[in-house]
């Protein structure tokens, strides 16, 4: 049998691709290399190793996020000069090759071209059959060089713009890069992406060929976790965004999410973002759960139908919400002080205009906004 590699970040890329074996990938042997997602991300390794679809299961700590600006730079130089001699795909295969024998697969799974080490390996496209995931609602941007003049403020943004000009990956996905035209791409929406220069688009989570049993079987193995959710008892099931990430000072937006919360809701289920560090706090006669980071959002929502399902403001799992069976309320902050939203990567605090194209992007046409004062 031939080999693939599955490069695993967090518990969406590893539902993600349990979704590709049970449906394209059981005629192959499958190895995986479990990496760090951002400077906390957590370690799927053991998740892995309870699939039982791994043949070998390899892990690195490496975290270029976190790694210093001068081994960064460094790194950038190696890349550039395979670039001068036009030998980029060389430069892929002798980095992947820190990590594994990259020879040994003639396909690559990976969740996006952000990442590193994934963008890399999409730079093989042209040897081997590489296939993108959908890494969220990220994607659906629009991928141009105009957008350098957008974010020119930004590190991250020249990062991206000369590793995406150079053909290595594309940090911030705001670019396009040349690479992905010889790759297979997965999207829960290909109908309305706007960047679309893949070998091939077609449908996520399209179960038509997949091999339920198989892939439930799996799902109750990894978390079975899942049964000791009383769903039926929430009044409230709320998914969190890292408020951080669009203000200098978020207590105050945190509070009045919080008071939103105690004053409507008396049995809470929270699903915080993977990267939400934030400790939230309710009133004493408000009962709050938390749902399992470990678990993706993906294998809760069988267990949500004809629930009301509230997002401050989105959230990626919106892509895979079904309208006749869950109502969708997005929490949005009013009166937002302009000089408390400084974050250049990801842009200021939506308006609520904006806030509505958002949703819409998400192919919804059914919610609620209400408006946090």
């Amino acid at each position: 049998m031939s080999k693939g590699l599955a490069i695993i970040y967090d518990p969406h890329n590893l539902y993600q691709f349990l979704w590709y074996y049970c449906t394209y990938g059981q005629n192959k042997k499958w190895d995986a290399l479990c990496l760090p997602n951002g400077f906390k991300g957590q370690y799927m390794d053991a998740y892995c190793k309870k699939c039982g679809v791994f043949e070998n299961i390899f892990c690195d700590d490496k975290d270029f996020l976190a790694v210093s600006l001068g081994q960064q730079f460094k790194i950038f130089l190696h890349m550039l000069g395979y670039a001068i001699i036009g030998q980029q795909k060389r430069f892929c295969r002798k980095f992947l090759n820190n990590y594994v024998n990259i020879d040994e697969y003639d396909e690559i799974n990976v969740m996006t071209d952000v990442g590193l080490v994934s963008g890399l390996a999409i730079g093989l496209g042209s040897l081997k059959k590489v296939v993108i995931m959908e890494d969220g609602s990220a994607d659906y941007l629009p991928r141009t060089y105009l957008n350098f003049f957008k974010y020119i403020s930004s590190l991250y943004t020249w990062k991206g713009f000369f590793l995406s000009f150079l053909g290595y990956s594309n940090p911030g996905h705001y670019f396009p890069l040349r690479t992905t035209k010889k790759c297979i791409k997965y999207s829960s929406h290909p109908e309305i992406m706007t960047y679309k220069k893949y070998l091939s688009h077609n449908k996520l989570y399209d179960f038509s060929n997949t091999n339920m049993h198989m892939f439930e079987s799996i799902i109750s193995r990894i978390y079975d976790d899942l049964n000791n959710y009383d769903f039926n008892k929430y009044d409230t099931i709320l998914f969190t965004e890292r408020i951080e990430d669009f203000f200098t000072n978020p207590k105050p937006y945190q509070n009045r999410l919080e008071d939103y919360i105690s004053e409507n809701s008396k049995n809470v289920l929270i699903k915080k973002h993977p990267r939400d560090e934030a400790e939230y706090k309710f009133d004493e006669n408000v009962n709050v759960d938390f749902f399992d980071q470990s678990i993706p959002a993906e294998a809760m929502l069988p267990y949500l139908n004809n629930k009301t399902l509230y997002f401050s403001p989105v959230s990626s799992i919106m892509l895979y919400l079904n309208e006749e069976t869950n109502s969708v309320c997005s929490l949005h902050f009013s009166d937002v002080d302009p000089s408390d939203t400084v974050n250049p990567v990801l842009g200021d605090y939506p308006t609520p205009e904006k806030l509505e194209n958002a949703i819409r992007s998400y192919g919804l046409k059914d919610y609620k906004i209400i408006e946090l004062e």
